[in-house]
């Protein structure tokens, strides 16, 4: 499991005790000042009359289609966090039914 938090080093230590307190922890790594990638991977599902709507922004955010049927649109974005976030804000603004599905940040 990945945990991706932002704060200070007394937040840190403060989740990493409780982390430890709670859960089996085999291991525990502070990626703070290394070299990370870090991404979320998120399914959305659109209805099929709204992918001409969607489609721009496809391009922006670089998701992919995975699967159509007659009624819905099934895609994939595989971002930072912070983005998969800016694109579910712009499905909002543009009054886009969606449904999503994160799987949470993986980093390494």
């Amino acid at each position: 499991m990945t945990i991706c938090l932002t704060g200070g080093d007394e937040l840190f230590e403060q989740v990493k005790k409780q982390l430890n307190r709670n859960v089996n922890v085999i291991k525990l790594v502070d990626l703070t000042d290394s070299l990370t990638a870090e991404k979320e991977l998120a399914f959305l599902k659109i209805a099929r009359s709204s992918i001409n709507a969607v489609m721009p922004l496809a391009d922006d955010y670089g998701l992919r289609v995975l699967q159509r049927d007659g009624e819905s649109v099934l895609l994939q974005s595989v971002n930072p966090q912070s983005v998969n976030d800016a694109l579910t804000e712009a499905l909002t603004k543009k009054d886009i039914p969606f449904e999503i599905v994160r799987g949470g940040s993986v980093a390494i």
